[in-house]
């Protein structure tokens, strides 16, 4: 039995559900992202409903876009968000906030986005790094600004990196660059090392924290025009920050008490409405 789609936008699917509208003559096109497959219907009726099998637990969520292919249409996108999974085993102490983390797929990004990726291994000029992918991503030594077999960028294990999708082909490696288009760092590189002049380093203060949120607060976080919570902390404290759009955010301040007081401001908007979290930004002292 399928349950009505405009009901549940904003509220927690499961896998296996399935979720119904009407399709009308004339109605706005589709798109559906992760975490959301299409049923085809049992006829070829235009007007019979629409159905879609929810892939993955979340939160629903759906917008009307305009489409920029043709003028004065739109489009409905449909996804999932997924939630950080959080679990307590034979009484064990659950992890904090900001310790979850969620599982990633190449189909999910496009060329251009932005990511943080911790250094896992390395083979020859190539470094892997972990996106939050079942695979690790691949990023050349060479993909750094000034980067030459003479002035190679010096990066270690577990070295967090800020960097760009530069192929996301579900049936290749993830490949990565820290570059832009125009051959520029563009604030990407090794973060967390105040060492200027050196390649590959993105620049900034030393030391910081690397926490998981879900792929919406990622987009909040961005969206400062109606979610101003970094503008509201960056008020209180000086503070650094890098959000990926996999889930991930890296920030670092004057000292190791502020920059946690930072982490966990942030890592609470995924659990409270977006009123109390600016509340809490503002009484942060």
């Amino acid at each position: 039995m399928s349950r009505d789609f405009i009901q549940c936008v904003g509220r927690i699917v499961i896998p296996g559900m399935l979720l119904s509208t009407s399709a009308a003559n004339g109605a706005p096109a589709w798109s559906l992202g992760s975490g959301v497959v299409h049923v085809p219907p049992k006829n070829a009726d235009p007007d019979s409903a629409i159905y879609m099998l929810v892939r993955k637990l979340g939160i629903l969520r759906h917008t009307v876009v305009a489409t920029k292919e043709a003028v004065g249409t739109q489009t409905n996108r449909v996804w999932v968000d997924a939630l950080p999974l959080v679990a307590t085993v034979a009484g064990a102490a659950a992890p904090s906030l900001a310790s979850a983390s969620q599982a990633f797929h190449a189909a999910q990004f496009c060329v251009g986005d932005r990511i943080l990726g911790v250094v896992k291994k390395k083979a020859g000029e190539i470094f892997y790094l972990d996106i939050g992918c079942p695979a690790l991503a691949s990023l050349n030594a060479f993909a750094f600004e000034g980067a030459s077999k003479k002035n190679r960028p010096d990066i270690r294990l577990r070295d967090v990196i800020y960097a760009a999708i530069s192929q996301a082909d579900p049936d290749l490696e993830i490949e990565l660059t820290c570059m832009d288009e125009a051959g520029k760092a563009a604030g990407m590189g090794i973060l967390g090392r105040h060492e200027p002049g050196l390649v590959g380093n993105a620049g900034g203060m030393n030391g910081g924290v690397m926490i998981s949120c879900s792929l919406e607060l990622a987009r909040r976080l961005t969206d400062t025009a109606n979610f101003p919570l970094v503008e509201k902390l960056g008020k209180r404290f000086p503070f650094e920050i890098c959000v990926g759009c996999n889930g991930r955010v890296w920030l670092t301040a004057r000292s190791p008490r502020e920059t946690m007081l930072l982490a966990n401001a942030i890592a609470l908007a995924d659990y409270v409405v977006p009123e109390v979290c600016l509340q809490f930004a503002e009484d942060l002292y």
